[in-house]
């Protein structure tokens, strides 16, 4: 079967007679290939996506060109950056978040989540898991296939591959359901059969850009890059190192994280 065919018989599952529904939208690949499907399934497109502060990274500027380009309707949401600390605590205490890419992924869906208006939130969450793209994976686990295959088993059988704990947990909290079209299995089995550079040769992602190549081509494409790294999360999450959350005085957030989760988690 061909991508796009999968990709579109998994979304349409979830639909349930749903005309309109949200998407999760950052602009990059995976989420662009969902709202894409839903497009061609004629269903209409309400997209949100995310600053923190005041600052328009690349991934939203990009977001807001390809939204227009493709009349979906577009929220964006700014997400606040000063007193941090009681979130951090919530996301330890109720979210259970423990490793530093759940707390940083985390954070700005407790300001997107309740905007939203659809009862359907589509999400691309844990779809890059599939391409190997992060440092560790191009390092250490692109070739042989054999060791690729074992990256890709390991990620989507571990227990919260991408935070998806929080983030359906997040979801449900407002009465909402979500659907991860990249979570499922017969995604996983679709490209599970590929070596490392089928899937990112000549360019990255490659099944998804062939599955709708003149969208592609209208709105453009980017480079894979991680979520907190590409919105600045990351880095507006080093202040907290100043409050008083940082008991013990640390010098980077991984460790101030591994507090809180020992403290409130």
């Amino acid at each position: 079967m061909e991508f796009k065919k999968l990709l579109e018989e998994v979304i349409s599952e979830d639909l349930k007679g749903q005309k309109e529904v949200a998407l999760l939208f950052s602009g990059g690949v995976d989420s662009t290939s969902i709202g894409f499907a839903l497009t061609d399934l004629g269903i209409k497109v309400s997209a949100y996506t995310f600053q923190m502060g005041e600052w328009e990274s690349r991934d939203m500027k990009h977001a807001i060109k390809t939204a227009g380009l493709m009349n979906w309707n577009l929220t964006k949401i700014k997400v606040p950056v000063d007193f941090l600390e009681e979130k951090f605590i919530e996301l330890a205490s109720k979210w259970k978040c423990k490793k530093k890419t759940q707390f940083e992924c985390t954070l700005p869906f407790l300001y997107v989540i309740p905007k939203i208006k659809e009862n359907l939130i589509y999400s691309g969450i844990a779809a890059d898991g599939h391409f190997g793209l992060s440092r560790k994976a191009m390092v250490h686990y692109k070739y042989p296939h054999s060791v690729f295959n074992q990256f890709r088993r390991d990620y989507f059988g571990a227990s919260n591959p991408a935070g998806q704990i929080q983030q359906k947990a997040l979801i449900e909290e407002y009465g909402k359901r979500q659907s991860a079209p990249y979570l499922d299995k017969r995604i996983y089995d679709y490209f599970i059969q590929y070596d490392w550079d089928q899937l990112n040769k000549p360019k990255q992602k490659m099944p998804i850009l062939k599955a709708y190549p003149d969208y592609f081509q209208q709105v453009g494409r980017r480079n894979h890059e991680n979520l907190q790294l590409i919105s600045g999360a990351d880095k507006i999450c080093e202040s907290l190192l100043q409050t008083k959350l940082n008991k013990k005085k640390r010098i980077r957030t991984m460790d101030l994280y591994r507090d809180l989760v020992s403290e409130y988690g």
